[in-house]
């Protein structure tokens, strides 16, 4: 096989990203969750770039422990880094998209060792606000009282309540 025809970091990265747009089409997957995808993936070729490797047969699982060394280096140089927790994260995207890239026969084995499940262990655990801190918030909310007040009392995520339709209103 020539090395023009051979799977490349590129390949699979156009075609996952491809894979997303249908998720997304049919439900299954969030326009927020894609881009954190896409975050992952940019960050990941530029390691590769760095090293210049392209071709999927060589990336294996010492140069992917070595990626996790270089990008909790990178996440610990941001001002939230929480200690480089977002590695988790990051490790368990790469570990879906080479999954993608061996049910579509890219690659013969998944080169992403799991660093544990995101949100699985967190160091402090939920913080919740004091009754002090809702009523702060409470009195700055201004002409956003209703959404302030959807999300105090169901436990909504920002990101769920922008895209809460009438009909879903009913379950609440």
């Amino acid at each position: 096989m020539k090395e023009s025809q051979k799977p490349t970091w590129g390949i699979l990265r156009h075609s996952f990203e491809h894979h997303m747009t249908q998720r997304i089409k049919i439900g299954k997957l969030r326009d927020s969750t894609a881009e954190r995808y896409k975050y992952t993936l940019c960050e990941f070729e530029v390691f590769l770039a760095e090293r210049k490797i392209n071709l999927l047969q060589d990336i294996n699982k010492p140069l992917v422990e070595n990626f996790k060394t270089w990008r909790v280096d990178r996440i610990r140089k941001h001002k939230f880094a929480r200690g480089g927790s977002g590695l988790i994260l990051d490790v368990a995207i790469l570990h879906r998209v080479f999954a993608f890239a061996l049910d579509n026969e890219m690659i013969t084995k998944n080169p992403v060792r799991m660093e544990g499940r995101p949100g699985e262990n967190p160091q402090r655990g939920a913080e919740p606000f004091t009754a002090d801190e809702l009523s702060r918030l409470r009195g700055h909310a201004d002409e956003d009282l209703l959404t302030f007040l959807l999300l105090r009392w169901t436990g909504l995520r920002g990101s769920d309540v922008v895209t809460l339709r009438w009909k879903e209103g009913s379950s609440l």
